[in-house]
């Protein structure tokens, strides 16, 4: 009899780089971030948040892809919500889905 069950999902490799590379770039940037395994399927995987004294209020959350991977339905009726959410509350809630080619794209949000 089991008593409870942990989801345990192996990260890719490229995707744990990928991941501690954003980490690293949004935390010299002066963002708090964040990066989790849930349970629940499909919600996105980074989590950044900044609040400037400038007034530079931004929530981020941020799916991981490989180069040729897809969201799955569950990943992307996750991001769909929050896109849905982020249209009241531009520019300061995003919802990202980034590959590693997208680093020109992720330099600049993270600015």
């Amino acid at each position: 009899m089991t008593t409870g069950t942990r989801l345990n999902h192996p990260v890719r490799p490229e995707i744990h780089h990928f991941t501690n590379d954003v980490l690293r770039r949004a935390r010299a940037r002066g963002w708090k971030a964040v990066a989790h395994q849930s349970p629940h399927g499909g919600f996105p995987q980074v989590v950044m948040v900044r609040s400037t004294i400038t007034g530079d209020h931004r929530l981020i959350f941020a799916r991981l892809l490989g180069p040729n991977d897809r969201l799955k339905a569950d990943q992307a009726e996750w991001m769909s919500a929050i896109e849905v959410v982020s249209r009241f509350c531009r520019p300061h809630l995003s919802a990202c889905a980034w590959r590693p080619c997208d680093w020109p794209e992720i330099d600049e949000i993270l600015q």
